[in-house]
């Protein structure tokens, strides 16, 4: 465990270790998790510049305005888009891509989501939360690593998701098509987990000079878990009656905010090239009670940061499942976006 005084004593380092003005690029941070991991970031960097997107331009703005009471001193832009969509999000990301083209991206988090107990298909023939949860962070980060040059290439990766709860998944069914496959949630829940740390694995490979991490949070009590409930009067159950039995369980979001930020910039999580403290987005240097993490490049890591991997890992690894899972995650893109022209 990676106790949160050694998160903080980390954390605290990073104003001085990665220079004044780093550029950040955060996905489903308007609000829960992702907005926590921003305004930590934020709060512990001189004059960041920040791109961040969600689907209200009005929370966009709002948040900009709360950001800039924490650190006036950073640069703010807010990219409006459905990120359920693989066409909205390859928008997103090539606007990104030519706003940063004269600076690069030092950090990318990604961490959009909500719960669904049934499949929901978009009309790419996806379902919602199969892409909200992999697709749509998967071609993000990979839009956003393949259409920079090396210098100016993210440097750290952040998926907030399921790290260390990789299962087993229906190899005849990648993408939960058939809905007798999908059932309700634990299906997509295997696949999501699965898929993200074996492509981390594949892109770690292919860009070495990346740190991927990717993260279970825990039991956190934010908008996402009782957002995706329709019936007003079953939300006001579930969050007046079911979830304050969970307090004594979660994780304080305010605390994930900070891990998330030391995820991204400690030198435990550190690139295949190791090439941490030279250049752009250098990491900041092991503090006392953090040790280097056995990781190659991409990390599968628990709700207090230990690392882990579901005992299916090995098994897939041995038979380079990871190429299967990555070429068809390169499928899913080429065809969803086919069908957006």
């Amino acid at each position: 465990m990676v106790a949160i005084s050694a998160v903080r004593a980390s954390n605290s380092a990073v104003r001085s270790t990665i220079g004044s003005s780093p550029t950040a690029v955060f996905a489903g941070s308007t609000e829960g998790i992702g907005y926590a991991t921003m305004r930590a970031f934020v709060a512990n960097t001189e004059s960041p510049n920040i791109y961040f997107v969600g689907r209200s331009q009005q929370k966009g703005e709002s948040v900009i305005q709360e950001l800039k009471q924490v650190n006036d001193k950073a640069q703010y832009e807010f990219i409006a888009g459905e990120f359920t969509l693989l066409s909205d999000v390859d928008r997103m990301a090539t606007i990104i891509i030519d706003k940063t083209s004269s600076t690069g991206i030092d950090y990318v988090c990604v961490s959009p989501g909500f719960l669904s107990l049934g499949r929901q298909e978009t009309k790419e023939g996806l379902d919602r939360l199969m892409t909200i949860r992999y697709y749509s962070r998967l071609l993000f980060i990979h839009t956003l690593l393949s259409s920079l040059p090396p210098p100016k290439r993210p440097k750290h990766v952040l998926s907030v998701l399921a790290g260390t709860t990789e299962a087993p998944v229906l190899e005849t069914d990648l993408s939960l098509s058939s809905p007798a496959n999908y059932g309700k949630f634990l299906p997509c829940a295997a696949h999501t987990a699965t898929f993200t740390s074996l492509a981390f694995e594949h892109l770690a490979k292919q860009y070495p000079d990346t740190a991927f991490v990717h993260s279970y949070p825990g039991l956190v009590k934010t908008g996402g878990v009782t957002g995706w409930i329709g019936n007003a009067w079953v939300r006001w159950l579930v969050e007046w009656t079911l979830l304050p039995l969970t307090t004594p369980f979660a994780v304080p979001v305010t605390e994930v905010g900070e891990r998330g930020l030391f995820y991204l910039t400690s030198e435990r999580f550190a690139s295949r090239e190791g090439k941490e403290g030279r250049g752009r987005g250098g990491n900041v240097r092991l503090v006392q009670g953090v040790e280097e993490a056995k990781g190659e490049g991409a990390y599968s890591v628990a709700r207090y940061g230990d690392e882990g991997e579901g005992e299916c890992m090995k098994g897939y690894r041995e038979r380079g499942f990871g190429e299967t899972v990555w070429k068809h995650s390169l499928w899913v893109f080429e065809r969803a976006l086919r069908k957006s022209v």
